[in-house]
């Protein structure tokens, strides 16, 4: 009937005006954003080529075209708000340690913040296993530590003598302060809210901002809901990487499962087995789902 048919038609209109708003809203945001001023950081520095050169890989084409897109952003005189898409493994831990050589090479300080402190720990240990082959301090800020050495952290950031920091919500504390924060960097970043990205970006003027996720994103879906950031996908995973091969067994077949598991174990070969948790903490560690 009419009724139906003019019913469905209004549906489809307030669709549509719901994303067409939501599209003026982004490109309002990028038009601030774009219109932010901010330091550049326009030299290659002393560290970049030192890492490149010492990793012991080749980057792959993907990964040297995102890092030309961020580098290409803090080169200019407005602060980058771009978005770094990549599956686990496609090397988004080596692209962002590359850019913060960069940041450090432009007497910048850069911040990691990562969702749990297991995480956290991961990329610090990431980090320092290369920053300290060109002598870049790095430190890790998590919720539980000794007041000492938080404190010297805390100093370390005030003064500048900690250019790196990587750590959870804990570095959007009040007393974390730094010298010449340049570059936010926020992995994972939805599973942060607005508000903690906001606070952590008010620890300077205006700096750099860079978010990594894992979570595929179609670059349709990316433009809707992230319409005022810049996209860079790393499409392409590292040579001589072993495919990864998924399958769905229904729970009759578990029984087979399980003896294929005993049989890899067997020939000296590790299983995961990964279930959620149903709350998550900071931690999210094995201990919290006993």
């Amino acid at each position: 009937s009419s009724g139906i048919g003019d019913l469905n038609i209004a549906k489809k209109r307030l669709k549509f005006d719901e994303h067409f708003f939501l599209q003026l809203l982004m490109a309002l945001r990028k038009r601030n954003i774009q219109r932010t001023g901010t330091e550049p950081l326009p030299d290659i520095g002393p560290y970049f080529k030192s890492i490149s050169d010492s990793i012991g890989f080749e980057l792959t084409k993907a990964q040297k075209r995102v890092i030309k897109e961020i580098h290409t952003d803090l080169k200019k005189s407005v602060a980058m708000n771009r978005l770094l898409q990549g599956d686990v493994g496609s090397g988004k831990t080596i692209v962002a340690v590359l850019i913060s050589a960069l940041t450090v090479g432009n007497s910048a300080q850069v911040v990691i913040m990562a969702p749990t402190e297991i995480l956290a720990t991961q990329h610090f240990h990431s980090f320092k296993t290369i920053f300290d082959k060109v002598s870049i301090p790095v430190a890790l800020l998590v919720g539980n530590m000794k007041k000492g050495e938080r404190n010297a952290i805390l100093e370390g950031l005030e003064t500048g003598k900690i250019p790196v920091v990587i750590g959870t919500h804990a570095l959007i504390q009040d007393d974390v302060n730094f010298k010449n924060l340049g570059l936010v960097v926020v992995d994972e970043q939805h599973r942060f809210g607005v508000n903690q990205r906001a606070k952590l970006l008010g620890k300077s003027v205006n700096p750099h901002f860079l978010a990594m996720t894992a979570t595929p994103i179609p670059r349709t879906l990316a433009i809707t809901y992230h319409g005022d950031m810049d996209l860079s996908i790393i499409d392409e995973m590292p040579a001589n990487r072993i495919p990864v091969v998924t399958k769905v067994v229904e729970p009759l077949r578990m029984t087979k499962v399980y003896k294929f598991i005993e049989k890899e174990v067997d020939a000296g070969y590790q299983c995961m087995v990964i279930y959620p948790l149903v709350e998550e903490s900071e931690k999210s560690d094995l201990a919290a789902a006993v």
